[in-house]
Formats: structure tokens, C-alpha cells, sequence
């Protein structure tokens, strides 16, 4: 399966942070000779879609999911995370709350692999962030 948010955040509130975290789910153990269920991607792309930036901080965060144990077969594999943020705004709006520093973050982590006694580990999972910034650099108050 695949974690997924099913609507862009839309806002026009004024406020210090405002941030999304989502994570795929864990694998199931297996048991008894049966393997480990393999952890769910996460991805996130442009979740803040037509946000009106009056933050100090803005961040999206995907964890992908780990793989389950097993006791004595194949493991689960960890679950793949990307995060995509593009935003175009103009600097000063980004620097408001945050004294002219405005704060953007992107961040993803791959799911572990699942542990075995006798069988054979799960692979751990990629992950990757890519954070866009464009507008008016104009001069931060």
C-alpha cells in the first residue's frame, strides 16, 4: 500500500509554523516460517497548494514505512519516502513571523528493513527531498 493525503492543505491564516508529517505504515511480522510484510512508501508532493505564506515556518516531512521481522524467513523490506515542495512566494511574506529568516523545510527517510533470526534481513529504503524556492527576493523588513 501507499500512505497519500487525499487533499492540498489551502489556507489564509495568519500564524508562526505550519507543517505536514506523513508516514507509510509498518510491514506485519511473520511468524512460524512466515515472512515479514514489507512497510508502506510514503510520498508527498506539494502538499501546500495555494497557501498564502504569512509563515515563519513551513515544513513537510514523509517517512516511508519499515519492513516486518520474521522469525526464520525472508524479512520485509523497508518502504521507499519522497517529499516535493515547490514554492513561489515573494521573501518578504516568508520573512514576517520569522524576523527576515524565513524557514523552509523539506525532509524524507526511507523505511529500515525488518530483522530475522535465521532468514535473510529486509533491505533498508531511498528516500529523497527536493525543496523549490522562486519569487520576489525583495528586501526582507
Amino acid at each position: 500500500g501507499e500512505a497519500s493525503t487525499t487533499t492540498a492543505l489551502k489556507a489564509l491564516i495568519n500564524t508562526a509554523q505550519v507543517s505536514i508529517t506523513q508516514r507509510g505504515g509498518n510491514g506485519g511480522a511473520g511468524q512460524q516460517g512466515a515472512r515479514g510484510g514489507n512497510g508502506a512508501q510514503s510520498v508527498l508532493n506539494n502538499r501546500f497548494n495555494n497557501l498564502n505564506f504569512r509563515y515563519g515556518t513551513v515544513s513537510q516531512a514523509a517517512y516511508g514505512g519499515n519492513g516486518g521481522a520474521s522469525d526464520s524467513a525472508q524479512a520485509g523490506h523497508g518502504a521507499a519516502a519522497a517529499s516535493t515542495l515547490t514554492l513561489a512566494t515573494d521573501a518578504t511574506q516568508l520573512g514576517i513571523y520569522n524576523r527576515g529568516q524565513p524557514n523552509v523545510q523539506v525532509s524524507a527517510a526511507g523505511g529500515n528493513g525488518g530483522n530475522t533470526a535465521t532468514g535473510v534481513a529486509g533491505n533498508g529504503a531511498d528516500a529523497s527531498g527536493t525543496l523549490t524556492l522562486s519569487g520576489n527576493s525583495g528586501a526582507l523588513v
